[in-house]
């Protein structure tokens, strides 16, 4: 499999509140802190703040990963890539990744 790693925009807004909604279901603080609040109303505040992210000239930048084709190295499928076990982390980032 081919990553490439790019900048994100505001046409990622959905991809990115759905990406941090789902990542942050196993924090504990995280969780302790919307445990009374809708999904519906967690999405709609995780949007809010992303869009304000990318109105703000010197917020820091927000990447993704997207995954190609193989054979293909100059157009992107589309869909985001999670990284989802240590021998994508380790062939994205390095052997390091797997220790932190």
């Amino acid at each position: 499999m081919y990553f490439k790693i790019s900048e994100a925009s505001a046409l990622d807004i959905d991809d990115i509140v759905n990406i941090t909604h789902l990542s942050m279901q196993q924090d504990p603080i995280y969780t302790h802190i919307f445990r009374d609040v809708s999904a519906e109303d967690e999405r709609r505040f995780i949007t809010t703040v992303v869009s304000r992210r990318f109105e703000v000239p010197n917020a820091s930048t927000i990447f993704k990963v997207t995954e190609q084709d193989k054979g293909d190295h100059g157009s992107v499928d589309g869909s985001l890539a999670f990284l989802r076990d240590d021998r994508r982390r380790r062939s994205l980032c390095g052997s390091a990744a797997s220790e932190t």
